[in-house]
């Protein structure tokens, strides 16, 4: 009797704890359901975009829109090609970007080791300034940008588009954080052997923040 007593009472036990379990899941698989819902909705504008970029140009504006175009054409992509340069576009864009993102982050980069690692008088009142910078609106600064990038003669030029978006308040204070969680042991240990600063930035401190530079990055 014992015995059976004491089973009856293990699988109740069990049967109360997979109860809770159960609606966890059921929960979850309702969450998942909902986010998926919510995503085809959100996809939906792109799909219609792309459905109308195959219609003939008189289809497009019927009173009854199709979703799936009949018949489907190219022709909007073989115009947009013959009359555009596409491909500089698309190197431009690229060129920009990549430019732009590398320079951001080797500037930040810089300045955050100088920020956390460097000992120099004012260090905290600049970048109490430097982030200060992050209220101004770039609206604000919009038109005093275009005036000083008009008068270097930069206008048209790749230096006019990247330079002006290298130096990065956010990224700054990113990486002055990742720096300061680093050990000091590291870098006086690298310091002992004959380190310079450049030394224990390039060695040591980079490969170790790379969460944060990946993160700035995107």
């Amino acid at each position: 009797m014992g015995t059976l007593r004491a089973m009856n009472e293990s699988l109740a036990l069990t049967a109360t704890k997979r109860a809770p379990e159960a609606r966890q899941t059921l929960a979850n698989g309702l969450a998942y359901l909902g986010l998926i819902v919510l995503a085809l909705i959100m996809l939906i504008p792109f799909a219609w975009m792309l459905s109308t970029s195959l219609k003939p140009a008189e289809y497009i504006l019927r009173a009854t829109p199709e979703f799936i175009p009949n018949p489907a054409t190219i022709s909007s992509y073989t115009d947009l090609v013959d009359l555009m340069p596409v491909d500089r576009m698309l190197f431009n864009s690229a060129f920009v970007a990549v430019a732009g993102t590398v320079g951001q982050v080797v500037v930040a980069a810089l300045a955050a080791y100088a920020f956390s690692r460097l000992e120099w008088r004012g260090r905290n009142t600049v970048f109490v300034l430097y982030l200060l910078t992050m209220m101004v609106p770039r609206q604000v600064t919009l038109i005093p940008q275009f005036i000083l990038i008009r008068q270097l003669g930069w206008v048209n030029t790749y230096q006019g588009l990247i330079l002006p978006g290298l130096f990065s308040a956010f990224g700054v204070f990113l990486l002055r954080q990742s720096f300061l969680g680093m050990p000091r042991e590291l870098e006086e240990a690298a310091f002992i052997d004959g380190a310079n600063h450049f030394t224990v930035f390039w060695r040591i401190v980079l490969p170790t923040s790379k969460p944060a530079l990946a993160t700035l990055s995107v």
